[in-house]
């Protein structure tokens, strides 16, 4: 047995793992419960939010009525007409004397830092009026109300909850859901549409942004409706638009409360189709994560995976199969980290990392893949038919493919749910002795173990494609194809059915004659292909086909940027399609050709498309810096506000401004609101300053201005703030985030800003080095963590 174990774990078959402790994945319950009632009164100038939760509870095991809260100042807690023992302790509020079944008032009040937000015209944020929404997800609203504030409990809620006059209030009464999925918004706003697509928006917003964002609800709808088999199940569907919301969007249940910033993709409707996804997202999230919703956050790809999922499927009705295939490429590309998604490998209370999102959704797709269309369908109708109203987990759903495809599917749940590797995989073909050979190898490795994976190939032949089929569960496979003539082009994996991590290449005649095929993956893939074998010129005649989708030019002006090939780029920058154009722009910004600058400074100034703009600056930046810093200077000196451009304008203050610039951009961050969205920049152009008295005073002013953020009513921005304070801040910083422990309750919020005090008092106040040797470790040390900040920057960008 010693010996047998000690194979099984050096080869990799089977991983050490420690088991969970009691409770970890989600507290056990008392208490059922059946129903909430909230009667609260909104408090805008105060910051505050009173009034009564009456909770309807059943028994289900001894022991008190345990409540979830975090600073709420309660009053009294009765039943009928006795006052109940109670205390607090950490986040849970315990109820002594609750019977069999019992209705419980809980009369509180409370001044909320998380769950429920206030935004206020102030001067110094972007807010234009005074506004309450909540956010609930993961485990907020427990900081303005009292309940059971885990997903494994599904009860009825009605809520009463009055706003100061003239506001127009909103919360999703009168549905059943679980806690976090209860909302409100309340503020002055205009109400747009009825019934299934209605919007709430700010004061004011122009008509031509309203109809941008509703009109492509009715679409989502009746596509979800067709896929799913389940017609929305509620009366309503409202999207509210609020100020600097922290996501992009949130599903509450027949209300989903959208960032602001989507209404401007009217804008640019063309390339910025990432409003549209969110709320087809969104919107996706009624029938997963509402209508079924995970039983635990360990199962929470069960919500997100399946919105991704859907929200490229309907993305596809009207942008086509490569848009589709370029959204799964991504999905692969960013869950090459290993990751579980759950199940017996997945530690802790659960994630709400990217891959949830997008390793959930390449799930999804495999399934596709290996099943087909006709069974993976019926499957997902199944499952949520079955399950409507109900908590799922992972097993429910792979009971539903199994039940109406009649294959066992526990190693693919195994492989691809539980456990968190991805396989790499080599692929090569030959052709001889009237015999096309393709051979897969797997990776062999001790920390991990051969995966079980579909293999299948499309031949291109000059009478058409034909497709063969095997598996591999070891280290290689071969297929033996009798066939007279070469083929064309051999295409590995068309439906997309392997997430591995894949070397193949081909000749470039092969990857051009592979742009036929009837796959979009394949000629995707095609694309990238033609890249590594330098088939430059092939890849310029994609681009200046009109003929092909938007997408297949895109992404070949940008391999041609890779490959350095300015000139080919250069018609490019003439396509009617602003996609186009802007695949071209970001070409040659990984390109420095002379030639391109006087075309590049022309998109620049009066490309109708602003995020085009935004791109042109970026890319004049690769090719002549200087010339770039100084377009940049008369931006952030603007008075209007172009938020389409203002992350490739900071792009170049980032990597080319000097400290003079600084002062400049802290006016403009103040200017527009966007104190928080600067200090990356400002941290990234510090680091590369050189040592010295100039240096220092000038991060002690980045020190006294991000203090000013961390009182900023935005989460996010206080968050951003005691980071940046760990990096330029100094001893005076410490009373300020001293200050913030005792205001925030966050735990997130304790651990980071003991972290960044910790950071202040390790080193000195001035970071001017003595000797070579120690400006040369110095130097190191800030390009280690000038990279940790860029790739900080980046992932804020992706999640907000």
């Amino acid at each position: 047995m010693f010996v047998l174990l000690t194979t099984i774990l050096s080869t990799g078959f089977a991983e050490p793992t420690q088991p969970d402790p009691r409770g970890m994945a989600g507290p056990d319950r008392n208490f059922d419960l059946k129903a909430l009632h909230l009667d609260l009164t909104l408090e805008p100038e105060k910051k505050r939010v009173y009034g009564t939760a009456k909770l309807e509870v059943d028994r289900l095991y001894q022991g008190p009525l345990v409540l979830n809260q975090v600073k709420l100042d309660i009053s009294q807690v009765r039943m009928g007409e006795n006052e109940l023992t109670w205390r607090t302790r950490g986040e849970n509020l315990i109820i002594e004397g609750v019977g069999q079944s019992a209705i419980i008032e809980i009369e509180y009040s409370a001044n909320p830092r998380a769950g429920l937000h206030f935004r206020e015209k102030d001067g110094i944020s972007t807010d234009q009026y005074s506004e309450v929404w909540s956010q609930g997800e993961n485990m907020y609203n427990r900081h303005w109300f009292p309940s059971w504030d885990y997903p494994n409990d599904r009860f009825m809620y009605t809520g009463d909850i009055k706003a100061p006059k003239g506001w127009k209030v909103i919360t999703n009464s009168g549905v059943e859901m679980v806690n976090y999925l209860v909302m409100v918004a309340a503020a002055p706003y205009e109400i747009y549409g009825s019934g299934t697509n209605e919007v709430w928006v700010p004061p004011n917003t122009p008509k031509k942004q309203v109809d941008a964002v509703m009109e492509y609800v009715p679409s989502m709808h009746k596509h979800f409706t067709e896929r799913t088999g389940v017609a929305y199940p509620w009366e309503h569907y409202r999207q509210i638009f609020v100020q600097r919301f922290i996501y992009g969007g949130m599903e509450n249940t027949t209300a989903t409360i959208m960032n602001d910033r989507y209404l401007r993709s009217a804008l640019v409707p063309e390339t910025n189709t990432g409003a549209q996804n969110v709320i087809a997202h969104e919107l996706a999230h009624q029938w997963y994560g509402d209508l079924l919703t995970c039983r635990s956050w360990r199962e929470l790809w069960l919500n997100e995976g399946f919105a991704t999922f859907f929200a490229s499927d309907w993305h596809k009705t009207i942008l086509g199969e490569e848009h589709y295939a370029q959204s799964v490429r991504r999905w692969f590309r960013s869950s090459s980290t290993p990751y579980s998604l759950a199940g017996r490998y997945h530690q802790g209370l659960g994630d709400e990392g990217r891959g949830v999102y997008v390793k959930g959704a390449s799930v999804l797709n495999m399934l596709l893949g290996i099943l087909g269309e006709d069974i993976f369908w019926k499957s997902i109708q199944q499952y949520t038919k079955k399950h409507q109203n109900q908590l799922v987990e992972t097993r429910d759903l792979q009971r539903a493919f199994e039940d109406v495809s009649g294959q066992n599917l526990g190693w693919f749940f195994q492989q691809w749910v539980e456990l968190p590797h991805i396989p790499e995989l080599t692929v090569r073909w030959s052709h001889g002795d009237e015999v096309l050979r393709v051979t897969v190898t797997q990776k062999d490795s001790p920390d991990k173990p051969f995966y079980t994976l579909p293999i299948e190939v499309e031949i291109g032949t000059q009478e058409g494609t034909i497709t063969h089929k095997d598996w591999i569960d070891s280290a290689n496979v071969q297929l033996s194809i009798p066939m007279k003539e070469a083929p064309k082009y051999v295409a590995f994996d068309p439906k997309k059915s392997v997430l591995a991590k894949v070397t193949y290449n081909q000749e470039s005649q092969a990857w051009k004659e592979q742009l036929q095929s009837p796959s979009a993956h394949a000629r995707l893939d095609a694309i990238y292909g033609l890249k590594e074998s330098k088939g430059a010129k092939e890849l310029e005649e994609i681009v200046n086909d009109n003929a092909n989708h938007f997408v297949l030019r895109k992404t070949a002006a940008e391999q041609l940027g890779e490959l350095g090939e300015a000139k080919r780029l250069l018609n490019g920058l003439e396509a009617d399609d602003p996609r186009v154009r802007m695949g071209c722009v970001q070409g040659l910004s990984k390109t420095t050709d002379i030639e391109a600058l006087p075309m590049l400074q022309k998109i620049q100034k009066t490309d109708p498309n602003l995020q085009v703009r935004g791109s042109a600056l970026k890319a004049i930046a690769a090719i002549d810096p200087q010339k770039a810093l100084s377009l940049a200077r008369k931006e952030v000196k603007r008075s209007v506000f172009i938020r389409e451009t203002m992350y490739d304008m900071l792009s170049v203050f980032r990597e080319h401004g000097s400290i003079s610039d600084i002062p400049s951009i802290l006016e403009y961050g103040k200017r527009h609101g966007v104190r928080a969205t600067v200090l990356w920049s400002l941290i990234s152009m510090l680091e590369r300053e050189s040592l010295g008295p100039k240096r220092d005073a000038m991060r002690k002013r980045i020190a006294r201005y991000t203090e000013g953020t961390l009182y900023d009513n935005n989460q996010r921005v206080r968050e951003t703030s005691v980071r940046i304070l760990g990096e330029v801040g100094d001893k005076q910083s410490i009373a300020h985030l001293k200050k913030l422990l005792f205001t925030e309750t966050l735990s997130s919020f304790h651990e980071s800003a003991n972290k960044s005090i910790k950071n202040i008092r390790s080193r000195k106040d001035s970071v001017t080095s003595k000797t070579p040797n120690e400006e040369e470790a110095r130097l190191k040390e800030m390009e280690e963590r000038l990279k940790k900040l860029e790739e900080d920057y980046q992932k804020l960008l992706e999640k907000y």
